[in-house]
């Protein structure tokens, strides 16, 4: 029988990237959440409603390298397979009842970028289930709140 090491949050918090675009007067605010097991983990960048400056989308490229550069920080030290989840909710629009949309993000080039919709099957919200979905399995967060992910 298999030893599988559960999965872990090892990172909940906003986070703010400066973009090196001068026609940007804004940092790119975002809520990052990093799920861990053994050496795979996903980054999920959750727009937020506070957020004054770019969306995750039109940043999402910075987003992920400042991640990548401070990866101690962020709990990814030894990981090598490494996904990044692009996520919007209820919490990314003021007074909005929106579903939650994930999508997976692949850097194809520099500036070449590729979303793929990740459908949700409903169930248990857990770091397991995420992780699970991202690397091909199953994707059931019932919901998804501020604070709310359990690892």
């Amino acid at each position: 029988m298999e030893n599988k090491t559960e999965s872990r949050v090892v990172y909940q918090g906003i986070i703010e990237v400066p973009l090196a675009q001068s026609f940007q007067r804004r940092a790119c605010r975002t809520l990052l959440r990093a799920l861990r097991q053994d050496s795979r983990a996903a980054i999920i960048f959750t727009e937020l409603s506070e957020n004054e400056g770019p969306s995750i989308t039109n940043c999402i490229e910075w987003l992920s390298r400042a991640v990548e550069a401070d990866r101690e920080h962020f709990g990814l030290v030894g990981a090598s397979n490494i996904r990044v989840v692009e996520h919007y909710g209820p919490e990314s629009y003021r007074h909005s009842q929106m579903e939650h949309t994930f999508d997976l993000v692949s850097f194809l080039n520099e500036g070449n970028v590729k979303w793929t919709r990740i459908a949700l099957s409903g169930g248990a919200q857990c770091a397991q289930s995420l992780l699970d979905d991202i690397f091909g399995v199953a994707f059931h967060p019932s919901s998804w709140a501020r604070g709310s992910l359990r690892a």
